[in-house]
């Protein structure tokens, strides 16, 4: 449906593009790479088409799980929270060479009656060099008509990456 590429990019916004025409969306992020080193990465929500977007508590839940190349596993969750987490601090994004994210994120229902959820799977070189893979879950604690999604790091801007964005036919 939509294309963007970050360019040292405060947020990457996707508003006109999110209808009631499909039930599951698909977002795909590519190379993903923060300016800051060691940052979160999140993702909020819009019911107005990007005129405002939801970022208080209580606002999001989310949960994560990690696995890391040395064995380490990770987790993090939340049941009020002010984003849904897509890469949380203890493998978050690194901005070096070749510390760079990759995400398949699903958003279902977003024009029901039910809260909208999604649905993550990522694969990171984290800030430390260790290759991460990161499935989780979130959800809008309302339930509302999404109209938006917005991505963004906790701190500072994306430095670059491709996102994209699909309306799954048949969902």
């Amino acid at each position: 449906i939509s294309s963007q590429t970050a360019s040292t990019s405060a947020t990457i916004d996707f508003t006109a593009d999110i209808t009631s025409s499909y039930s599951t969306y698909m977002f795909t992020l590519t190379d993903v790479v923060p300016e800051t080193d060691d940052v979160n990465f999140w993702m909020r929500t819009s019911t107005d088409a990007g005129s405002t977007w939801d970022s208080s508590a209580g606002n999001y839940s989310y949960a994560n799980m990690a696995k890391q190349d040395t064995n380490q596993d990770h987790g993090g969750s939340s049941d009020s929270a002010t984003q849904i987490v897509i890469l949380s601090q203890a493998v978050a994004n690194g901005s070096d060479t070749n510390e760079e994210s990759s995400s398949v994120i699903y958003m279902h229902n977003p024009s029901g009656t039910t809260y909208t959820k999604f649905t993550q799977h990522s694969v990171t070189t984290e800030s430390a060099g260790e290759l991460t893979i990161v499935s989780g879950a979130g959800r809008r604690l309302s339930a509302a008509d999404v109209t938006g999604v917005r991505f963004l790091a906790a701190s500072g801007n994306i430095e670059s990456g491709t996102f994209k964005l699909y309306g799954l036919t048949g969902s």
